[in-house]
């Protein structure tokens, strides 16, 4: 006789086969739904603007053949192009022969003060390049405090120095710089194995023997890594050469660029055209160490730094290494935060320092001006927003680059990477020629320099978080899945709240180079869109030092800050 179900029973077998369908088809169709959202949108922002620049160049008003005539022949672009490649070379050369050194000296040594000069090497690493610029200018120009020192004390007739100049525009370069081979090698020598040199010196090496044959060839890799960055970032920079190369007329690649979209009317395939060549001598660089990948292999070594491992003592080298990273510091954190501050408290910059010509007015006049005000609430607008969308998109990119599978794991992968191929100059170009006309008539707007932050930020928060997501087991998805949740559910559950703390990170490590973003922004903005970057521009060409320096000192302070109480929240280092 068949047993007749209650109505209770059919409903709970009419819920488990809706529950087993949504789990078969509903479910999986989510998870690619995410994904291909994930992959149009990667693609959207990355390749929409190249294929404007592409198209500008190829399609645009002037034949591609007229377009690289016109850049041959001319000798300001084959003069930029020279000086582009000759201020990265020597930035790169200085880079090594200053970051290594002084990355050993604070990280294997016994000499005193190392977490102090860690600390400062950092801040060079947070401060923007137009800032030591604005410094320089103020100590090096001819009217500058130091030349005006040097004239005075020795009656000399002209200025011994000039910050507008190729050399005046390498050393503030390579200040900036330098930190990129500073931290990559101290992290690869924090990381190694201690016994190598132990060894070596047991066996009766030299101090000089062990570091030429044993620790060098160890930290190559990291040394390389740096030095790439270093000739990326200096041949890619805009801030110093704007600020310095423009008033000496040495013309570079990025203010070309500048220049043909400024002018009136703009030759947007000209700015088109360096902007693909600037793209690839960036490219250059990326793709060969990329392609000599597997030579780092031979330098690996299975154990940490042990507890109890002494540092080298440099015996009567201490004073040269002290004397060596004081002199690094002086030139790249007192002397420049120092005249900026100083300058920034006096009524004029070029009068002697005395309590009588000291002040606060142009601390005043920076919380109370509508240009710098709105500056601020705009980086920080900007700054914040963009970061929680880089965020949440970055999250969803860095699952798919570690779950999914196929075509799709790839191309997420590949589509995440590209914009750290893109200058900001090449992208700021792609940006205008892409939505300064209808369709998508978005130039001068807030959407647009959203558009470019998460563009340029992206791949930034999506390799941190993998680097957490890498470490959850899946296995706690698929739990999750057998218990009866949606992936949904599973993900919002179970991966999200894991990866918060990487999130936090991820947040700040956008929030603090998108307010100081300068490169991007000048191209792109229109009033009311101004950001503390900008403003500091537009007063610096104003000529107004007194107030450039009180902005620059609210802009430090702000970034300071952010860094510090995200240090402090994270309960972590945000840069090794």
């Amino acid at each position: 006789m068949e047993t007749k179900l209650s109505v209770a029973d059919e409903v709970r077998l009419t819920q488990r086969w809706f529950h087993r369908l949504r789990m078969r088809f509903i479910a999986p169709r989510a998870e690619t739904l995410v994904y291909g959202f994930v992959v149009v949108l990667l693609a959207f922002l990355a390749l929409y603007p190249l294929a404007f620049i592409i198209n500008e160049v190829l399609i645009g008003p002037h034949s591609v053949g007229t377009v690289i005539r016109t850049l041959v022949s001319s000798p300001a672009f084959r003069e930029a192009l020279v000086n582009s490649l000759t201020v990265a070379t020597v930035v790169t050369i200085v880079c090594v022969l200053v970051g290594v050194p002084a990355a050993w000296f604070v990280t294997v040594t016994d000499m005193p003060g190392r977490g102090l000069f860690r600390s400062l090497f950092l801040l060079c690493y947070m401060t923007p390049s137009f800032i030591f610029a604005t410094a320089y200018v103020i100590l090096l120009g001819r009217a500058g405090v130091l030349n005006k020192f040097l004239v005075n004390t020795f009656a000399l007739s002209e200025p011994p120095f000039t910050i507008f100049s190729m050399g005046g525009l390498i050393l503030v370069v390579s200040l900036f710089c330098f930190p990129f081979v500073f931290l990559s090698t101290s992290a690869a020598l924090e990381g190694l194995d201690p016994t190598f040199a132990e060894a070596a010196r047991i066996s009766g090496g030299s101090p000089l023997t062990t570091i030429r044959h044993v620790t060098l060839p160890l930290v190559t890799p990291a040394i390389k890594a740096g030095a790439i960055l270093s000739f990326v970032q200096s041949i890619t920079l805009f801030g110093a050469p704007i600020y310095l190369g423009v008033p000496a007329r040495i013309p570079i690649l990025t203010t070309e660029i500048y220049k043909y979209m400024a002018t009136y009317p703009s030759r947007f395939d000209l700015a088109a055209a360096i902007s693909v060549v600037l793209m690839g001598l960036s490219l250059i660089p990326l793709v060969l160490q990329n392609l000599t990948r597997g030579e780092a292999r031979r330098f690996v070594t299975i154990a940490g730094r042990s507890a109890g491992t002494r540092l080298l003592p440099l015996g009567k080298a201490r004073p040269l290494a002290l004397a060596f990273c004081l002199s690094l510091a002086a030139i790249s954190v007192f002397l420049p935060y120092g005249i900026i501050l100083l300058t920034a408290l006096r009524k004029h910059w070029t009068d002697p320092i005395s309590l009588e010509n000291l002040t606060l007015e142009h601390f005043a006049w920076v919380l109370s001006d509508r240009l710098t005000v709105r500056g601020i609430g705009n980086s920080f607008l900007l700054g914040g927003v963009s970061a929680a969308i880089i965020v949440l998109l970055s999250l969803f990119a860095a699952y798919a680059v570690l779950r999914a599978r196929g075509v799709i794991r790839l191309a997420t992968d590949f589509l995440s990477l590209i914009p750290l191929a893109i200058p900001g100059t090449t992208l700021a170009v792609g940006l205008v020629l892409a939505y300064i006309r209808p369709p998508l008539r978005l130039y001068g707007t807030v959407w647009l320099f959203l558009i470019a932050y998460v563009t340029h930020f992206m791949p930034l928060a999506v390799r941190v978080l993998e680097g957490s997501l890498v470490q959850l087991d899946p296995v706690l998805e698929e739990a999750a899945r057998m218990a009866g949740a949606s992936w949904v559910r599973g993900f919002r559950s179970i991966v999200a709240p894991l990866l918060k703390p990487a999130m936090a990170a991820a947040f700040i490590l956008v929030f603090i180079p998108a307010m100081k973003e300068f490169t991007i922004g000048i191209l792109i903005y229109r009033m009311p869109w101004v950001t503390m970057s900008i403003a500091l521009y537009e007063i610096y060409t104003a000529g107004q030092y007194e107030r450039v320096t009180a902005l620059a000192t609210v802009f430090m302070i702000l970034v300071l800050a952010v860094f510090a109480l995200a240090q402090r929240f994270l309960r972590r280092p945000l840069v090794a």
